[in-house]
This record gives structure tokens, C-alpha cells and sequence, in this order.
């Protein structure tokens, strides 16, 4: 991976671009234009048909991509056009990659293995204190779900829980997405 990493660098940043537009022709791209144009129509059908968001953004970025390729036929510096588009993929990536349910921050905090909240308006807080004799006792606490909120924004999301447990002790936990990978934020509350 960090071969083809850095391969890719090379290739499209530092490459000399006096040399790349040398042997440039633009009717090269002319199936990667058909691509795209391609792609724009079955993912908007597609996205009238099943509602998916995804299609959508998939159409929007094939027309981005599209205009930036019939941009770059009409100018000298076509040489930019691979890190533009480069970029631009890697934006449609990452914004594919951010969850847009809210079962998504839920599943997250059972995976780190404190709570598991197998149901949405309940979780089990599993600790393992050690006494003092140095002895490992597994403790299970049903704590139900106060309010939880997800919201889902282009490029991020966030999450958050209010966890109530007995005598009136409350946690709470919000964390932000980034490109498919959670992070808790803040957690404020009992440990």
C-alpha cells in the first residue's frame, strides 16, 4: 500500500509537468468522457428510482468530474487535471464512508466493549473491577437509554447518548465521524 501510495505521488505531484503536456491529447479522455457521462445518467436514474443517496452523489460527482474534464480540453494546463480529479475522488470517498443512520454510533460503543446496547432504548455496562484479595469480579448493569441523537452533515456526522443508571447517575457520551472512523469526543459522566 505504501508503494502504490507512493507511486501515485510521484506520478501525479512531482512529475516534471512541462514533460506530461508534451504528448497530451484530449481525445485520449474521450472514453473517459463517455464514462462519465455514462455514469451520470444510470446513477440518476437510479437515484429517482430507489432513493438512495448515494446515487445522487455519485451523479454529482460524475458531472463535476465531467466538467472538469471538458474544462481542461479547452486550456494549457491539462496537467492538473489528475490531482483535481484525485482530489475530488478522494472527497466522494470520504463522504460515501460517513454512516448516515443512527444505529451507526450505537453499534460503535458496543464495539469498544464497555457498553453494549443490543436494543435502542437499553445498554449493559459491563466492568471488571479487581478487590483487593486481587480478585477479577465481572459486574453487569442495565442502564437505560436517557435520549440519543445522531445528525449527519456532508463530510461528518455526530453522535450522542444519555445513558441514566441507578440513583440518578447520568452518562453522557458524543462522538464525531470523519470519513467512516468514530471518535468520542467527549464522554461526561461516572466512570
Amino acid at each position: 500500500m505504501v508503494g502504490v501510495l507512493c507511486f501515485t505521488i510521484i506520478r501525479t505531484l512531482i512529475k516534471d509537468p512541462e514533460k506530461e503536456t508534451e504528448d497530451y491529447d484530449p481525445k485520449k479522455l474521450l472514453s473517459l468522457s463517455h464514462f462519465l457521462s455514462l455514469s451520470f445518467f444510470n446513477s440518476s436514474v437510479a437515484w429517482i428510482i430507489f432513493k438512495v443517496d448515494s446515487f445522487l452523489w455519485l451523479a454529482f460527482f460524475s458531472v463535476v468530474c465531467k466538467i472538469i474534464l471538458l474544462a481542461s480540453d479547452k486550456t494549457k494546463n491539462a496537467w492538473l487535471v489528475k490531482p483535481v480529479v484525485i482530489c475530488i475522488c478522494l472527497i466522494f470517498v470520504f463522504i460515501l464512508r460517513v454512516p448516515k443512520e443512527s444505529d451507526s454510533f450505537i453499534n460503535y460503543l458496543s464495539s469498544k466493549g464497555t457498553y453494549h446496547c443490543p436494543l435502542r432504548y437499553e445498554c449493559v455496562k459491563i466492568t471488571t473491577p479487581v478487590n483487593k484479595k486481587d480478585e477479577i469480579h465481572t459486574k453487569a448493569e442495565i442502564i437505560p437509554i436517557d435520549d440519543s441523537s445522531f445528525n449527519w452533515y456532508v463530510l461528518f456526522s455526530k453522535g450522542a447518548i444519555r445513558l441514566k443508571g441507578k440513583e440518578g447517575k447520568i452518562v453522557e457520551i458524543k462522538g464525531t465521524n470523519i470519513a467512516g472512523w468514530w471518535i468520542v469526543t467527549e464522554e461526561k459522566g461516572p466512570s
